[in-house]
């Protein structure tokens, strides 16, 4: 029996899924849980579901922004990036270099432009809190007032 990523729709914590083989819909799964096995009520099949729970805080957009890393482990460099995914907390990046040297815990600086009419430029300092197997890099912004303009700028821009 295989995982699978099958269409879910959750109502008020109970999903309704749809079977992988014949695409039948079931009704009646509690949610959270991380893991069912069901069976589908037309063909029986037996299917696993894994559930992932979005535990943001706030909304995360896709993005294909270009920027630049500004300084990293101290040192100043200038090294274009591409942001993958942008919230007002943090961001989602990989590196147009390789064999850039990062770890996580370490103290980075981007700045880039928003794809608003006035092309606001942000610039922002964040701890790496993950590289993802892709080398795509995770930051949590830091020093960062939710109410500044920037943040607000990055605000209005997602909607």
């Amino acid at each position: 029996m295989s995982l699978k990523r099958i269409s879910i729709q959750v109502f008020n914590g109970i999903a309704s899924v749809e079977c992988p083989l014949c695409g039948m819909r079931k009704k009646g799964i509690k949610v959270p849980v991380k893991t069912v096995t069901t069976s589908c009520p037309k063909c029986k099949q037996i299917f696993s579901i894994r559930f992932y729970i979005e535990n943001r805080k706030f909304f995360r957009k896709k993005t294909q922004l270009e920027g630049e890393l500004l300084s990293s482990a101290g040192r100043n460099v200038h090294i274009g990036i591409v942001i993958h995914d942008l919230s007002c907390q943090g961001a989602k990046f990989s590196l147009n270099q390789k064999n850039i040297s990062v770890k996580i815990g370490g103290n980075v600086e981007i700045t880039f432009s928003l794809t608003d009419g006035k092309k606001t430029e942000i610039q922002v300092e964040g701890v790496i809190c993950r590289i993802n197997n892709d080398q795509s890099i995770s930051i949590k912004f830091v020093n960062v007032n939710n109410y500044s303009k920037q943040m607000k700028s990055i605000g209005f821009w997602m909607r």
